[in-house]
């Protein structure tokens, strides 16, 4: 059990609002008036569709331990890690549960965080996610990291981190871009004002349909009502006219009330444009197509065809993030000897997959020049190989080196007898 497993009680990571309540760190109103918390931010159907495609993108993809061999890599299966990333980093949760809180947390806080467990000769036995706004990150006078975590109880937890030499990392510290070199930025916590109109603007839209979709008015008497009297008659209009079931009933008003609009008029409500403006924002603020979250434009600049769109995602949208996971994974949870041995990579040639026939043209170009062979072409297709025969590699037996090209001769043709016919050597 690691040292956090009887205090934390993991119910709090099955806890979506406790788990998430600080994720963008203060409470302080924005400019519109909202104040941003987790639950309104993935409230926005943009940022839980940002948030979530790139957190499962990077869940579902295999993450898997190689060893260096003389001419390139080859999986690892054996090493006590590969079974942790790619299966069970621990009892109770898969890789991909572990992997997309964690991109969950990156995105939103800029770190994820796990607690290693290891074993008594040092090997990592289980990672354990930790909740990124309960951790603090500082250096002490002789340069160690720090990492203080709050329990839910009020208490502490505490490491000093000082060289991998040294001690094996305590903590996986997963940063998304950062200005200190050992925290990441909040992206959504810099960015509240955004988060905060996109609320503010789908409260707005709510709250006009709630209307019937019509501005606010008052209501023209021709004397003096008492108080009790306005009550009764704004508690009365309201019961028959708001929202939409009540939208366009027919109204009885009596003793010479009449109805009065105020407000905007229907053309000028604008609330779709200052949503699809927000939508836009914010998949820039996370780094995701627009389409792929719902903002389809006539044109796009992420290329044409799924497949280029699919390649363009993964390019500047996953690649990023893939590298911090890999060398972050290798920093942490190698040990000095095995960082000198051994890489940590994402596969992800499943993604640059085009249809059938790019696929088939394309394995054929590497077949017949022997780049692949056969069973690597079945292990990217997700087949079962053939076994050694399908290792052996090919090349088309009409290349060879322009160097050893053969000299062309004039032909030797026979000495004239003097019977070849006119016009004939």
């Amino acid at each position: 059990m690691s040292l956090l497993g009887g205090l934390l009680k993991r119910a709090t990571f099955r806890d979506p609002s406790d788990a998430l309540r600080h994720v963008f760190g203060g409470g302080e109103p924005t400019a519109s008036g909202v104040t941003v918390t987790s639950e309104k931010a993935l409230g926005i159907p943009a940022v839980y569709a940002a948030v979530s495609l790139v957190a499962d993108a990077v869940g579902a993809l295999p993450l898997k331990v190689y060893e260096r061999v003389d001419n390139g890599k080859r999986e690892d299966t054996a090493h006590p890690l590969s079974s942790l990333l790619h299966q069970l980093p621990n009892p109770e949760m898969t890789a991909i549960e572990l992997r997309s809180a964690l991109q969950g947390h990156l995105m939103l806080r800029g770190n994820g965080y796990c607690e290693i467990e290891r074993d008594g000769s040092g090997r990592v036995k289980a990672l354990w996610p930790l909740l990124p706004h309960q951790m603090q990150v500082t250096r002490d006078e002789q340069r160690n990291l720090v990492y203080l975590y709050r329990l839910p109880d009020g208490r502490d937890v505490k490491w000093t981190w000082r060289n991998p030499a040294i001690q094996p990392a305590p903590i996986l510290h997963l940063r998304g871009f950062g200005y200190d070199g050992y925290t990441g930025y909040s992206p959504l916590t810099l960015h509240r004002e955004t988060i905060g109109l996109a609320h503010a603007a789908k409260e707005y839209g709510a709250r006009f349909f709630s209307n019937a979709g019509r501005p606010s008015g008052v209501l023209k008497a021709p004397g003096q009502l008492s108080d009790e009297a306005r009550l009764r008659l704004k508690a009365a209009w309201d019961a028959t006219t708001r929202g939409l079931s009540n939208a366009h009933r027919v109204a009885v008003l009596e003793e010479g009330i009449e109805w009065q609009q105020v407000g905007m008029e229907p053309e000028d409500a604008q609330m779709l444009l200052t949503l699809d403006y927000s939508d836009g924002q914010i998949a820039t603020l996370l780094r995701v197509p627009p389409h792929m979250i719902g903002q389809v434009k006539p044109s796009t600049s992420w290329g044409t065809g799924i497949e280029a769109q699919q390649t363009m995602f993964l390019q500047y949208s996953l690649m990023p993030w893939l590298v911090r996971w890999e060398q972050a994974a290798a920093r942490d949870l190698l040990s000095v000897k095995g960082f000198a041995t051994r890489s940590i990579k994402f596969v992800v040639q499943a993604m640059l997959r085009g249809d059938l026939t790019s696929r088939s043209q394309f394995y054929q170009t590497m077949y017949d020049r022997g780049v692949f062979s056969v069973n690597d072409i079945l292990e990217l297709e997700d087949r079962n190989t053939i076994g050694p025969k399908g290792d052996v590699r090919y090349v088309m037996g009409n290349l060879m080196p322009l160097g050893e090209m053969p000299v062309e001769t004039e032909p030797i043709r026979p000495a004239p007898t003097g019977d070849e016919p006119e016009g004939v050597m």
